[in-house]
């Protein structure tokens, strides 16, 4: 693991009066190649998001769970992996079917009400599904929610504002406009706790269409940036629409945040669902080091997003590698937030406060497992296995060397591929034993 730091910053030392306040950012698609620290010819559409680069930590070792959008946005707001509660990787069709084990779980919004002072939490963002719909129950806990979602044309470039406030729809006059219409619901609900002096957890799922579309909201973009970096190109802004807006988004809430001196008291990540969009993927199996045509969404390309953390005046700005991944996110906010973490099931998340601090630069994790459809991986302690079938024999990576997954290196470390073969087993059937206990046990207790 190494560890980039670029900048001087505080101990983890963080006293203040209220628990800090929690703003995550999760965009469906995010790729290596649009931050200069890491490609010297990257995309520019984030110029904000790689200006504040500098002021967290680029976590380039971050992996989203290798399952779909909506199953890793459940892997953040509960720090558990799906499989433990259904059968695969969930679709927007599955939310309703699966919501019947809902109510078992203990989503972010409801923990982070155990604070000392409890959170108020909003979910604002825009979505291919309509989570308003299927969560009518609010068992996700947020106390407003304000989503766009697709029209029933699947148009991107034709979305209805469906929202729930308290309870209330927003007027018939309310904006259509998608960007300003979250960036305006954000501010006011920022705005709102602060002045009434309560900690608030902001959570932003953003989807959009990342290739060959039109700007949606054209004439919400900036004309003018507030440092040194150059313009986009045209054709930079409508294939990465979806980027554009993030980073306006981005640039707008942590001006708010400056501008109501709470931004040393505000912990903000910005992550992704998954690495390349599905159809730009190129999905392939790799043979002594040669990519060949085949199948896989679990190689490097897909499932390590980049991320960025940033806590102003209590971590050191840094790039690192350290293998983290998506469940980690809700264990470091009931972390900050003070409150415990429920001892009565397993979490996949771990506390990743001693890298960001400097502590230590170990990995909590032992192996990060990943199962999607027929598709296998494992990653530890540097190293990655990777299938397409079971039937098939298992590729093995060594990724502190060949991150990207250029160089087969099976044939040639058997030991090793046969080491990593039996973690993987192990973790396997742990999960899928503890659903199976979870089903057949009404009595069992280890939820």
């Amino acid at each position: 693991m190494t560890v980039l730091c670029w900048g001087r910053g505080a101990a983890f030392s963080s006293d203040p009066a209220l628990p800090p306040n929690i703003v995550i950012i999760s965009i469906d698609h995010l790729e290596h190649k649009h931050f200069r620290i890491h490609e010297p010819n990257y995309i520019k559409t984030l110029p904000h998001m790689n200006q504040m680069v500098r002021k967290g930590i680029y976590l380039s070792g971050f992996y989203s769970t290798g399952t779909s959008v909506e199953s890793n946005r459940l892997a953040l707001l509960t720090g558990r992996l799906p499989l433990r509660h259904s059968s695969g990787t969930l679709n927007s069709d599955d939310w309703q079917t699966w919501g019947e084990s809902w109510d078992s779980e203990i989503f972010l919004p409801v923990l982070l009400k155990q604070s000392s002072t409890p959170y108020v939490s909003a979910m604002i963002g825009n979505s291919q599904f309509d989570l308003t719909n299927v969560d009518s129950k609010n068992r996700l806990g947020f106390d407003i929610k304000v989503l766009v979602t697709e029209s029933t044309s699947g148009s991107h470039n034709k979305n209805l504002l469906s929202s729930v406030l308290m309870d209330q729809e927003l007027p018939a006059s309310a904006p259509t406009n998608l960007t300003s219409s979250m960036i305006e619901e954000a501010v006011l609900f920022i705005q709102t706790q602060t002045n009434e002096v309560k900690p608030w957890f902001l959570y932003m799922p953003l989807d959009f269409r990342h290739e060959n579309c039109d700007v949606v909201d054209s004439g919400y973009l900036v004309s003018q940036l507030s440092f040194d970096e150059k313009h986009p190109t045209s054709d930079e802004i409508i294939n990465n629409e979806g980027h554009y807006i993030l980073d306006e988004i981005l640039d707008k809430i942590f001006y708010i945040l400056e501008t109501l001196n709470v931004v040393d008291n505000t912990f903000i990540v910005v992550t992704a669902d998954e690495g390349k969009v599905e159809n730009e993927i190129t999905l392939r199996s790799a043979t002594g080091g040669n990519h060949e045509e085949g199948e896989n969404a679990l190689r490097q390309e897909n499932i390590n997003v980049p991320s960025l953390v940033i806590w102003q005046g209590t971590i050191f700005p840094a790039e690192i590698h350290t293998p983290l991944w998506t469940p980690d996110l809700f264990t470091v906010c009931a972390y900050i937030a003070g409150v415990p973490i429920p001892g009565d099931r397993i979490f996949d998340g771990k506390n990743p406060i001693p890298i960001f601090n400097g502590t230590t630069s170990r990995s909590p994790h032992t192996y990060l497992f990943f199962e999607k459809e027929t598709h296998n991986a494992l990653i530890g302690d540097g190293w990655k296995i990777l299938r397409n079938q079971v039937s098939e024999p298992w590729q093995l990576y060594d990724l502190e060397t060949d991150f990207f997954e250029n160089q087969n290196l099976a044939e040639e470390l058997p030991v090793k591929v046969k080491e990593l073969n039996e973690a993987f087993l192990q973790k396997k059937t742990e999960i899928h034993s503890y659903q199976v206990i979870l089903e057949d046990d009404e009595d069992c207790e280890c939820r």
